[in-house]
């Protein structure tokens, strides 16, 4: 598995507290003025994998100035492209940065409406969704793991633990034996879906198959490492002879 060096952008000074817990976890925090060549030069940006642009609240519009931004950041990449995660106030403008170089788009107005709503309809919801979104050891987080013929960084170290662990298995099989795996190397993991065609497909039907350039969407406590990729090798080359 891969793992990602990440810089957040932002003008803003960042809360002390706030600050050491994320960068206990491997992210750090960039405060500059990030429209400036050598501001971002400086800041090393180009040796990271994955960047997190903030909006400037300050800014008279936060918005304009993150596309400018991400201009910048095309000419400091010279060519390498990075996974650019940008925050946008209006969400009329989603389509506007996501042309201008932003792989993940993040408006807190959309999900904020989205959000509400949920929990007008299901009580505790904000709670669950509060849990989810915090970065820490005592919390789950959600992994892609990638298919051999798909664009994500994230896969198997070798194809064919793919073909093993998924072949043609329906879904249900494949999450019988992914959370069989947690269970043996005490990391509980589930399998909750798959992403395909940009799009993720959640609960899916139990005889639903997944393909090569799809990706598994799993919910665990930290990313799998070799030992449950070694179990769930086995479990699954078990499971597969057992059918035969």
């Amino acid at each position: 598995m891969i793992e990602r060096e990440i810089a957040v952008l932002t003008t803003d000074e960042i809360d002390s507290a706030q600050k050491a817990r994320y960068e206990k976890n491997g992210v750090t925090f960039l405060v500059g003025d990030p429209t400036r060549h050598a501001d971002l030069e400086d800041a090393k940006v180009r040796d990271k994998e994955s960047i997190i642009l903030l909006a400037d609240d300050s800014a008279d519009d936060p918005d304009a100035q993150t596309l400018v931004i991400l201009t910048a950041l095309r000419e400091v990449f010279r060519g390498r492209t990075p996974h650019v995660c940008a925050e946008v106030k209006n969400q009329n403008r989603i389509r506007h940065v996501q042309k201008a170089g932003a792989t993940e788009v993040v408006c807190h107005q959309h999900f904020g409406l989205g959000i509400l709503a949920q929990a007008a309809l299901v009580p505790h919801m904000s709670n669950i969704y509060h849990n989810l979104l915090q970065y820490s050891r005592d919390t789950s987080e959600f992994y892609v793991i990638w298919g051999p013929e798909a664009k994500g960084r994230n896969r198997f170290e070798k194809d064919e633990t793919w073909d093993t662990v998924v072949g043609s298995k329906p879904f249900a099989a494949i999450a019988a034996a992914i959370s069989s795996a947690g269970g043996e190397v005490g990391r509980p993991t589930l399998l909750i879906g798959f992403h395909r065609d940009q799009r993720p497909r959640l609960n899916p039907p139990p005889d639903e198959t997944v393909q090569r350039t799809d990706g598994l969407i799993i919910l665990a406590k930290e990313k799998p490492g070799d030992a449950w990729v070694s179990s769930l090798t086995k479990i699954s080359e078990r499971s597969g002879a057992a059918s035969a």
